[in-house]
């Protein structure tokens, strides 16, 4: 069982460093782009096929992990060279003179051309494929909301020949693109690295709350990585004026069947602004476990956004009158397929809890549990009784007269369709404060 909860603390914004460039080798084989797909685990690879530019693929090696990653595979619209160099423009373009892709061309929504595409014909070993990857481009930020909008796709093609894009903004099914994923919308997929003109300053949103504790003023700031270079010169060595964080892309697979996976990226529209996606080496992976991560997203659980807690002021303490405040705390926990019980982690989070709590008020507490759809609606009805019956007998065993009630209620299967799998089997434990 995993765990989510959060405590607010002081901590220290972090300041922008230098970096050194990705390097970049273009121009390079079958054998080395079969051998680069390899390299993951669980999937056996039949056979691989690449169309495009020679100088639209290749591989790239970051010491600095810029992208979150310190190797992989690079393909453009454009010259692949090129996106290691400074950003020193903002319409870096290459004319490649090469077709589009008819996949592209309804995705776009409009004509493509100069397309890099790969196709991977596949054996899973396991039920379920992922692998890590940026997509960048030229076209941020100017044309973000025009019909400027060059394409890319991951399409999975299973057996039955059913075709699935697998390059969606996570938990939906929208496609990601410049007008999807930008300083605007989906913010905290988006790293911007130009200069934003200053009246499009004012249509960022970078959410700010304050709260007092004791005599001391915090600032809550959750930052999406898109103020950077507001004012300023790009500060990333890179050429995208914007790219995505890294993201995963995944499905559900039949083992021990052929599928492939055609990775194409295309202009579109015109051949000028190019754009790139960035596959993290070593993350094309099959699993048994649907929520498998690799690499920078296995460790990092706030990876998409920081919270950071800042003090901003403070009152001296001899001058300070600040009533306490009575205030709700809430704490997540998640769990395994079919698991109910608490870990060692979750029993300690509880007790931090507890201990955070003002002993001055009371409380009512309310557990609410839940499971993912897998299973028969009865099956999870029980499971989910069982996940709130056991933390409300653990609470049951604390020394807690502040509690003033205790209700569990098992909810069964978690309605939410933007909740992964693993956020819908979770108990959700609400310490409200009903006063002193």
């Amino acid at each position: 069982m995993t765990l989510k909860y959060s405590f607010l603390f002081p901590i220290l914004f972090l300041t922008v460093v230098a970096f050194g460039q990705p390097e970049i080798t273009h121009k390079i084989n079958k054998k080395e782009i079969k051998y680069f797909f390899e390299t993951g685990a669980a999937i056996d690879i039949k056979r691989i096929k690449y169309k495009g530019a020679a100088r639209a693929i290749g591989l790239f090696e970051d010491d600095h992990s810029i992208f979150n990653m310190d190797s992989g595979l690079v393909m453009s619209s454009g010259a692949v060279k090129k996106i290691g160099q400074e950003n020193k423009s903002q319409g870096t373009s290459s004319f490649n003179w090469k077709k589009g892709s008819k996949q592209l061309d309804k995705i776009a929504n409009t004509k493509t051309k100069d397309a890099a595409t790969i196709e991977i014909t596949f054996v899973p070993e396991k039920d379920f494929i992922s692998f890590n990857f940026v997509f960048g481009s030229e076209e941020y930020p100017e044309y973000v909301k025009s019909g400027f909008n060059d394409a890319f796709a991951f399409i999975l093609v299973s057996p039955g020949n059913k075709n699935t894009n697998l390059a969606v903004i996570p938990d939906t099914e929208d496609v990601i693109a410049v007008n999807s994923v930008n300083y605007l919308k989906n913010q905290e997929y988006y790293v911007n690295n130009s200069k934003l003109q200053f009246n499009l300053v004012d249509d960022l949103k970078i959410d700010t709350s304050f709260f007092w504790q004791g005599n001391k003023k915090y600032a809550v700031v959750i930052t999406y990585n898109i103020e950077a270079a507001i004012m300023d010169d790009p500060k990333i060595p890179v050429e995208f004026d914007g790219f995505t964080k890294l993201l995963q892309a995944k499905s559900a697979v039949v083992p021990g069947k052929r599928h492939k996976l055609i990775i194409t990226i295309a202009d579109a529209g015109d051949r000028i602004y190019d754009s790139g996606v960035l596959i993290e080496a070593g993350s094309f992976n099959a699993s048994a476990d649907e929520d498998f991560k690799y690499g920078a997203l296995a460790f990092d659980t706030n990876y998409y956004y920081t919270i950071d807690t800042i003090l901003v002021d403070s009152i001296p303490e001899e001058k300070a009158v600040i009533p306490p405040t009575c205030s709700d705390t809430l704490i997540d926990l998640y769990y395994n397929t079919d698991d109910f019980q608490l870990s060692q982690d979750d029993q300690e989070a509880i007790l931090a809890v507890l201990e955070s709590l003002d002993k001055s008020f009371q409380y009512n507490v309310l557990i609410e549990s839940y499971t993912d759809e897998e299973g028969s609606i009865s099956y999870n009805k029980r499971l989910s009784i069982n996940r709130s019956k056991v933390p409300l007998t653990f609470l049951e065993k604390q020394d807690s007269s502040f509690l003033l009630s205790l209700e569990a209620e098992g909810k069964g299967i978690d309605p939410n369709q933007k909740h992964s799998k693993a956020e819908k089997r979770r108990t959700t434990i609400r310490f409200i404060c009903v006063g002193e």
